[in-house]
């Protein structure tokens, strides 16, 4: 067997196999890198996840490049001490940080301080699940937030708009 005189990364190295998958063979992600400080994998890899993979390569099919969504929010996820500061009865979700002005997230009447516990029915369990529904979302589509605020829950619609070539606001949803 030929092996390549190439040098690999100390902390990483790219994967040979392209793939993560289950034992009965689905695809669950995309391997990106493996932590392999002398050569050797320690168990610790790296994977874009299948859902994602796919959302991205339907974009690029179908526009030639990656248009990331937004709906002009800066989030963070919902710990006990700011679900008891906002009197939720929920433990996991996204609280609003601030909202951008002249954003679709303003236009569709959300402020700081709300939780969004779900988009079009499915839950939210962080920011960063929020950030990512939003930003492979289609730009014009139309997504229904669940959001509480101050205890009392509202479902409200908001317009996925193209991210500007500005800079994102700080754990910006999209």
């Amino acid at each position: 067997m030929k092996t390549s005189s190439r040098p690999t990364p100390r902390s990483t190295r790219a994967t040979r196999a392209v793939r993560s998958s289950t034992c009965r063979g689905r695809i669950v992600g995309i391997n990106t890198a493996i932590v392999a400080p002398s050569g050797g994998n320690v168990g610790i890899g790296f994977a874009v996840p299948i859902n994602m993979a796919r959302q991205v390569m339907d974009q690029l099919t179908r526009y030639g490049e990656i248009k990331r969504g937004r709906i002009g929010v800066a989030i963070q996820d919902l710990t006990p001490d700011i679900a008891q500061a906002l009197g939720t009865k929920y433990t996991q979700g996204a609280v609003i940080a601030r909202v951008e002005p002249g954003s679709p997230a303003e236009r569709a009447g959300l402020r700081t301080n709300d939780l969004v516990v779900a988009v079009n029915g499915a839950p939210m369990r962080s920011g960063t699940e929020l950030r990512n529904r939003v930003g492979l979302s289609r730009i014009g589509d139309e997504v229904q937030l669940t959001v509480d605020r101050g205890g009392s829950e509202r479902s409200v619609s908001v317009r996925i708009e193209q991210v500007p070539l500005r800079p994102p606001l700080p754990n910006a949803a999209g």
